[in-house]
């Protein structure tokens, strides 16, 4: 039993492969890639959010559909937000195997700091190792 990592259209395609390595390697789990055009719910335009509680709902039924039965995780490039919280950088529900995280936060062009794409890869792949483990 592996782990499925369903990458949004919008994520930028060389993070996928040092992302699903960093993931694979810290949780010691066979890491699946699948690219999708997922129709994220949850938006609030008053935030400029998701909420990342509607997202797992989605993340659920996609893994019902595809079959999957570890874990499955999501990764997207919209703020995500949830409960009371202002924002956060993922969300679990370990008793389902779904996780999402975005990589918005994540990326130093949100705080206006020179871009480092290996910083990205490896600040998305311990998020993403966090929330699935």
């Amino acid at each position: 039993m592996g782990v499925t990592i369903i990458w949004d259209h919008q994520v930028p395609a060389g993070l996928r492969l040092p992302v699903g390595r960093r993931i694979e390697t810290v949780l010691r789990l066979p890491v699946t890639l699948v690219d999708a055009d997922v129709l994220i719910n949850g938006f609030h335009p008053e935030r400029n959010q998701y909420d990342a509680a509607a997202i797992l709902d989605r993340v659920l039924f996609m893994k019902g559909r595809m079959g999957c039965r570890g874990p499955v995780l999501l990764v997207v490039t919209h703020d995500l937000y949830a409960g009371g919280c202002d924002f956060v950088f993922g969300l679990a529900r370990p008793q389902t195997g779904c996780a999402v995280i975005s990589i918005a936060r994540l990326d130093n062009a949100f705080y206006r700091r020179a871009d480092d794409f290996d910083d990205l890869a490896d600040r998305a792949g311990k998020e993403g190792a966090h929330e699935i483990g």
